[in-house]
């Protein structure tokens, strides 16, 4: 059997965007940005966003690369994600095509596309808080241990309902 594969070639005036339903959808870029996946206007803003200030510039070659890495990502991406549309057998590609290569190849998870469910891991506890713990539970301990011992059979009728004199619950008999 002939291995079938998609590849997407866009205008280079055309990007995919988000389609609002689980897919992707090509849409008319602004002219100044030439079809480029990461202009020098976002490397720009990505970079004040981070902190560096204006200052601080890209040589060049640097933006040329960062730029070139960015495209062949998303090139790649696209690919594989057509490779997997089509395997089963559909024309659109939808986010859960894309999931599967992202987070075996990157390490990079698509909330809602995960296969497996990853169980919430609590952090250990340090040893100040092991301390604190101990303490607390040693001090609920004396001071149920003293109101216990303390009545001696008169009064008020505290002690929960436990125990031999304790009074009949309901349904119990």
């Amino acid at each position: 059997m002939a291995e079938q594969v998609v590849t997407a070639r866009l205008p280079p005036a055309r990007r995919l965007v988000p389609d609002g339903r689980g897919g992707m959808a090509s849409a008319a870029a602004p002219a100044d940005e030439q079809g480029k996946i990461l202009p020098r206007s976002q490397l720009d803003r990505l970079m004040r966003m981070h902190g560096l200030d204006q200052t601080f510039r890209l040589a060049p070659d640097v933006q040329s690369e960062l730029s070139r890495l960015a495209e062949d990502f998303v090139a790649d991406l696209v690919e594989r994600g057509c490779q997997l549309a089509v395997m089963r057998k559909a024309t659109t590609l939808r986010a859960s095509d894309l999931a599967p290569y992202l987070e075996r190849t990157h390490h990079i998870r698509v909330p809602g596309f995960s296969g497996e469910l990853r169980p919430y891991r609590r952090p250990n506890a340090s040893e100040v808080h092991r301390e604190r713990a101990a303490a607390v539970r040693h001090s609920a301990s004396a001071a149920g241990a003293a109101a216990g011992a303390g009545g001696g059979g008169g009064g008020g009728g505290g002690g929960g309902g436990v125990g031999p004199g304790a009074p009949k619950g309901r349904g119990g008999g």
